[in-house]
């Protein structure tokens, strides 16, 4: 029987295990076992998590990315949330929500110092009360802020912004990048302006809050006072593809550019734009990545493989369907075969899937379609990853 083993052994043998699991079998063997295990168990229990040496808590801690985990751990106990929470305003913040603004503003504010260890706030909700987004800023926005992201179209918060960087005593010379609104906004370019010599990132708009082309008088080769500009986002209306190039003028430091724009003329046979972009076009070498959105065509492509011949990316999702004159579906294909690394979608007109399907195959591209049954097109998915 199990009680015939002495109890110098079960001390041993039960000691010799680290696990509770088994600690809690041996306290259900009978009478003798339990009187040996449970306190056995009772002193593994007391070995609690604040026990653990605070250098190991903080590499444990140190290696979540996830705010909502390191709020977790927050709740640990007290001696885990001296770590965590700090490390947790230290993280990428987004504000998804009007609670979860208030929550992080009542946070803030029960601990403005805080404030200082922000770096990316990022405002996913799009109709946060201005009252909230402007207190948030009021404490968040530091000079060690590295990041602001998110759609804004609120002036007063570019003004605040500018205010809050203007009176303080240190410089915000860490700051990468600041919110943008849907449309041009003057109040918008002066706070690029006040922060010219540290943005990286910029999402610029030409159209008005109507959508519609906007004539505005800021003049666009002043991104080249932007010297760490590098990542380039347009918005616009143009009447040609050509046009582009004034847009772009002042953006010679590139490495990534989206361009998000609707052209109105026709579309340009090859040999127009080879004879047209030597004579006009300002090469540029570092961009290396290109995102093309809203339309894509042949001629918009040639150009910007002219001017960035380096692009070893290219990523095109676009919403207007695709022009089949002038051999813009053979030209278009040619120059994403060339790309490195290419994912594209684009829209397909029903009357013109069928032709289009039988140039894709004819060719041997692998392709993907599925049907839009929402704007009566189909949708073509093409990349060297498939």
């Amino acid at each position: 029987m199990f009680t015939d083993i002495p109890k110098n052994l079960l001390i041993k043998v039960m000691d010799y295990s680290d696990s509770m699991t088994d600690l809690v079998q041996y306290c259900l063997v009978c009478k003798l076992w339990s009187v040996i295990a449970k306190p056995l168990l009772d002193s593994r229990r007391s070995t609690k998590l604040p026990d653990i040496p605070g250098t190991l808590v903080t590499k444990i801690i140190n290696c979540s990315d996830s705010v909502a985990n390191l709020a977790q751990f927050r709740l640990v106990c007290k001696s885990w949330n001296v770590i965590a929470e700090p490390l947790m305003f230290s993280r990428r913040i987004k504000i998804s929500s009007s609670y979860a603004a208030l929550a992080f503003y009542g946070h803030l504010y029960r601990r403005p110092n805080y404030g200082k260890l922000i770096n990316h706030l990022h405002f996913e909700e799009d109709f946060l009360p201005v009252a909230i987004q402007h207190e948030l800023l009021r404490l968040a926005f530091t000079p060690s802020m590295e990041r602001i992201t998110g759609e804004i179209d609120d002036d007063d918060f570019y003004l605040l912004m500018s205010s809050i960087a203007d009176k303080a005593r240190d410089k915000f010379d860490k700051l990468k990048a600041i919110p943008h609104p849907s449309c041009y906004s003057v109040v918008y370019n002066c706070a690029l302006l006040n922060f010219k010599s540290t943005l990286e990132e910029i999402t610029f708009s030409l159209r008005d809050e109507n959508g519609e082309d906007y004539s505005s008088t800021w003049d666009l080769s002043r991104f080249e006072s932007f010297v760490n500009l590098t990542k380039f986002e347009l918005e616009a209306d143009l009447e040609a593809v050509f046009d582009l190039e004034d847009a772009l003028a002042g953006c010679s430091r590139l490495k990534e550019l989206t361009v998000k724009v609707y052209f109105n003329d026709r579309l340009h046979v090859k040999s127009e734009v080879e004879a047209w972009a030597p004579i006009n076009v300002k090469i540029v070498n570092t961009v290396k990545k290109l995102v093309i959105t809203r339309e894509c065509r042949s001629d918009l492509l040639e150009y910007l493989l002219f001017k960035y011949p380096n692009t070893d990316t290219i990523d095109i999702d676009v919403e207007k369907p695709l022009i089949l004159s002038s051999n813009n579906l053979h030209r278009t294909l040619n120059i994403i075969k060339a790309i490195r690394s290419h994912k594209v979608k684009f829209a397909v007109k029903s009357n013109d899937l069928i032709e289009s399907l039988r140039f894709l195959i004819a060719d041997g591209i692998q392709f993907r379609m599925k049907e839009d049954e929402e704007n009566e097109n189909f949708c073509i998915e093409i990349s060297n990853l498939l």
